[in-house]
């Protein structure tokens, strides 16, 4: 590693490079609840990278890769390290990969396109399009810290996914450096039948395949009005129902967030108004007209089901506060205490069940559950499952979270469910992955063996073993690079 390291100080500079143990450390971990637990323990030393690596163009990602595929040393890409799957927790003595550098934002206001590179956040995207009158439509709780690296390598969702969309369906284009150092460009421009996308080959990859270093995104002129309002809801049962008829209707809400009477209470709390039941918050982006249009089907949709309107004021709570998710994080550092949130997906035949069944596979083993639903499409929707345990010491709250988790990515399987449906896999959801994939599993190792022949990119990562399937790894080492030299002065992320 000493080779390496002073390998990499000679392509990127000495000061780009750093072996210091608090930027160890900090590169050693992202919010997940087990790794909060391992740092009160002092055990997330035992995942630290060797080195942290900082780049800021797509020549410089190459010159990390080439190093470390003719060394055979793993490398993590780190972006915001707002994960909570564990994507840390996989390769001890790494490259840390630091894409914070690559800030590229250039907008196409006619084809109402961005390129931004990966490592901007969320929020700094947003307020440069907001300057020229455009919105991203992407806003994950985690914007001011997650970037749009890797949101592109998670699919990740924001909060108003239903109208804008997720990863998937604003990724336009992917500028990409692979294992072997190759940068490349994927299609570019609206749909057309020119073979596979392979943007799609490295959407929700989380870093397994190759590392993004820019993303060509679509973005909306920023909306004219927003209008957010709330129900009271009988039953999750009847306030799913009346989601999948707004959907069927053709609707394209921009915010959709069911809650159980569980997680309700606070919120109705929150404005003075008696917790008797769950809670349903709508809100619409764009013309006044239209949104307004949209919102009364709705409420037609709603009473049909039993619904009753119950005005803006815990909406506009809830928008004002929607950042101030506090009771996790306090709940975790507790000594023993373990707390998290869990989101599946599953269709709109099958939602109630795993609605139902995730919550009663833990119950027994939590002192609170909460759920709700925030995201719905055509087919179906996601549901979130919140939940508030106890265990002697931080050693057993790791294991119970263990126990928790299996219990409740089973339950969401056997009901028709999946075991992810935006926070991504990393290793914490692995094994179940495999489960859930069945088969076709191999044709992702297949792939890894193809594009990281050396197993150097975040091994563990989905289940991806540090070794590829042999006959994809039975070739020589491949350490092609981009053709600009990682010094070249002015070169940004889009390489």
């Amino acid at each position: 590693m000493d080779i390496v390291i002073q390998e990499l100080e000679a392509a990127l500079g000495a000061s780009s490079v750093s072996t210091d143990p608090d930027d160890l450390l900090a590169a050693s971990h992202g919010t997940w609840p087990v790794e909060v637990k391992l740092a009160r323990l002092g055990r997330l030393r035992e995942q630290m990278p060797r080195c942290v690596a900082s780049v800021t163009s797509a020549a410089e990602v190459a010159a990390v890769l080439d190093t470390a595929a003719r060394h055979r040393v793993p490398v993590l890409p780190l972006g915001g390290a707002s994960g909570i799957v564990g994507a840390f927790r996989t390769a001890p003595g790494a490259i840390s990969l630091n894409l914070r550098g690559l800030k590229r934002f250039d907008l196409d206001p006619v084809s109402m396109t961005a390129w931004v590179g990966a490592g901007v956040t969320v929020q700094q995207f947003e307020d440069s399009l907001r300057e020229q009158g455009f919105t991203s439509g992407h806003y994950p709780q985690s914007m001011r810290l997650a970037t749009i690296g890797g949101m592109v390598a998670t699919n990740g969702a924001g909060t108003f996914s239903t109208k804008y969309g997720r990863m998937r369906d604003m990724v336009q284009g992917l500028e990409v450096v692979l294992a072997d150092g190759r940068c490349i460009t994927t299609h570019l421009g609206p749909d057309a039948s020119t073979g596979p996308d392979l943007n799609h080959l490295f959407i929700g990859s989380e870093g397994t395949l190759g590392v993004i270093v820019a993303a060509q995104l679509q973005v909306w002129p920023a909306p004219a009005c927003r209008r957010m309002t709330a129900y009271a809801i009988p039953s999750p049962e009847r306030g799913l129902e009346a989601l999948r008829q707004t959907v069927a209707q053709g609707l394209r809400l921009a915010l959709v967030r069911l809650y159980d009477e569980a997680e309700a209470e606070g919120l109705w709390r929150a404005v003075n108004m008696p917790p008797s039941a769950g809670l349903l918050i709508l809100g619409q982006d764009g013309r006044a007209d239209v949104a307004e249009l949209e919102m009364r089907i709705c409420r037609e949709i709603l009473e049909g089901q039993g619904a009753e309107h119950a005005g803006d004021a815990v909406a506009n709570h809830w928008w004002e506060h929607r950042f101030d998710w506090v009771r996790i994080p306090a709940w975790n550092d507790r000594p023993g205490g373990i707390a998290d949130a869990i989101e599946v997906s599953a269709p709109w035949s099958r939602l109630p069940d795993v609605w139902n069944a995730t919550r009663e596979a833990i119950a027994p083993l939590c002192t609170r559950v909460e759920s709700h639903v925030s995201h719905i499409y055509h087919v179906g929707g996601s549901v979130y499952v919140i939940f508030y345990a106890e265990a002697g010491d931080d050693a057993t709250a790791i294991e119970l979270y263990d126990e928790i988790l299996d219990r409740l990515l089973g339950a969401s399987l056997r009901a028709g469910g999946s075991v992810s449906h935006h926070h991504g896999v990393g290793t914490a959801k692995a094994r179940w992955l495999r489960e859930q994939m069945g088969s076709s599993f191999s044709v992702l190792e297949d792939l890894k063996g193809a594009l990281d022949p050396n197993g150097i990119l975040s091994p563990g990562v989905l289940g991806l073993d540090r070794h590829p399937p042999s006959r994809a790894a039975a070739g020589p080492v491949l350490t092609r690079r981009c053709r600009h030299s990682a010094r070249t002065p002015g070169t940004d992320s889009s390489g």
